[in-house]
């Protein structure tokens, strides 16, 4: 029987998997993250299903892992999806500038 509570805060998960929270906020938004639960506001993670997304980032070598690099965490594409979802996040003319970013692509 495991004595980790049954979920986590954001906080205490990024420290887990290594991570920043801004980081799995990040990989929230994108969906390339580790299962998480929404209650009410709050964002908790059970230890699971932490551990479980760990093992799914196992590499062998390097090519291994550049074949499985996340594109969606850089910065050109995170912000192009967020202006495609018009995540409030972005305001005025910062929305306006990444999405005429986007356009010209």
């Amino acid at each position: 029987m495991s004595h980790l509570p049954n979920v986590v805060s954001t906080k205490i998960a990024a420290r887990l998997v290594g991570l920043s929270e801004s980081t799995l906020a990040k990989l929230r938004l994108t969906g390339n993250g580790p299962v998480y639960c929404k209650l009410g506001r709050r964002v908790v993670y059970r230890p699971s299903d932490l551990e479980q997304w760990l093992e799914s980032r196992t590499t062998r070598d390097t090519s291994d892992a550049d074949a499985r690099f996340l594109k969606a965490l850089t910065r050109e594409r995170l912000w192009s999806d967020i202006a495609a979802s018009g995540s409030p996040l972005l305001k005025g003319r910062a929305r306006e500038r990444v999405r005429s970013q986007s356009a010209e692509r």
